[in-house]
């Protein structure tokens, strides 16, 4: 099982990537994102994400469609990394951004206090 939630674990961060570049989503874009989400977390048993999932999709679903910038739906996107961080074993290293994931994958192996 660990297999797939590392799979998910990467298309999250393969995700949050893309939409960091581009720093604009879609409302659409948002609502495919959430709607696998809880798909794949149901699947995976991942509880926490499923109700974190639902619950952010219910709020995207009840406004007006509009795109979003990266920086709005962050604490969402943290708020997620956080729960699977703390599912996932001491090898999967999670952040928002690819410098973040090299920064604290260095901080980690460097400080085991």
């Amino acid at each position: 099982m660990m297999k797939y939630k590392k799979h998910l674990i990467h298309s999250i961060e393969q995700k949050i990537d893309e939409w960091e570049a581009l720093n604009l989503i879609s409302h659409s874009d948002l609502i495919q994102y959430l709607q696998t989400l809880i798909s794949s977390s149901t699947v995976l048993g991942l509880i926490d994400i499923e109700k974190q999932s639902k619950d952010y999709l219910e709020v995207i679903l009840s406004e007006e469609a509009k795109d979003y910038s990266y920086t709005s739906i962050y604490p969402f996107l943290e708020e997620q990394l956080q729960t699977l961080s703390n599912l996932s074993s001491d090898d999967i290293q999670l952040s928002l951004s690819k410098k973040n994931r090299r920064r604290r994958l260095a901080h980690t192996h460097g400080d085991r206090s």
